[in-house]
């Protein structure tokens, strides 16, 4: 196992500890990451108690349609937030956390920088 991977995991493990001490849940909406957070969620210990699914939404033109991203660069602050935002992928129903490949939100908070160069909050 490559040493990147074994750092995604110990990641996962720990956002998932935290998430099942809380008593919260996420749900992701990724693009260039391809479902590798998804993955990464789906595979670690006791995410069937904390991880609720995501979309990936690897086309500019799905990430607008599905996730409500505006038009311009799908790699940029104001999609992330649209898309951590969107409907399709993130209902607060689902999870009042949220997930992007580099951006989370979570209701009244700001995003903040992870180790593994996501936004968690």
């Amino acid at each position: 196992m490559k040493e990147t991977q074994r750092s995604q995991e110990r990641d996962a493990d720990l956002v998932g500890a935290a998430l099942k001490h809380s008593g919260r849940t996420l749900a992701v909406a990724e693009s260039l990451t391809g479902g590798l957070l998804a993955s990464a969620f789906a595979r670690a210990s006791g995410s069937s108690e904390w991880f609720r699914g995501g979309i990936v939404a690897y086309s500019s033109a799905v990430n607008r349609d599905l996730l409500d991203v505006p038009g311009g660069p799908v790699v940029s602050e104001v999609a992330a937030v649209a898309m951590a935002r969107g409907p399709g992928a993130c209902s607060r129903r689902t999870s009042p956390w949220r997930s992007r490949g580099s951006v989370a939100q979570t209701p009244g908070r700001r995003a903040s920088r992870h180790r593994m160069g996501r936004h968690l909050t």
